[in-house]
């Protein structure tokens, strides 16, 4: 129980940090994980995104709408099949990722800068080992 609360601790407290920051500080935890697996694409559709996050395809479709309205995302029929829509960062949304992108690592300089170059390595190889195990988990 401690680990889990002290990892959100460490989650909210990042996300406290880089929302003081931002230019549009409307992005929601959800939308900037949406807005990042097109980033790392350059486009993509919803059932993607749903399976890359592991969330519901409705979460996914509420948080593309949002992102829609605020100017974020630009979505557009998939010519190749109509029924689905192709998902890209709009000028804005490329700008506002690739800040919080450079504010996150900002962060995490920061927050690791207490940990020497062999404490940062074991860290981040403990963490990867729990990733892969808790997806284990959960499959």
């Amino acid at each position: 129980m401690i680990l889990v609360h002290k990892l959100s601790v460490i989650s909210k407290n990042s996300w406290k940090f880089t929302r003081n920051r931002l230019t549009h500080p409307g992005l929601t935890n959800a939308a900037y994980d949406v807005c990042g697996i097109i980033y790392q694409s350059e486009s993509t559709n919803q059932d993607n995104i749903s399976k890359a996050l592991k969330m519901d395809k409705s979460s996914v479709a509420k948080v593309v709408n949002k992102c829609v309205e605020d100017g974020l995302i630009e979505r557009r029929v998939n010519p190749s099949n109509r029924r689905e829509y192709i998902l890209t960062l709009t000028e804005e949304g490329m700008k506002t990722v690739q800040e919080l992108v450079d504010l996150v690592e900002q962060w995490q300089q920061e927050a690791l800068s207490v940990l020497s170059e062999e404490e940062k390595e074991l860290f981040l190889n403990s963490v990867l080992k729990l990733v892969d195990k808790t997806n284990e988990m959960c499959e």
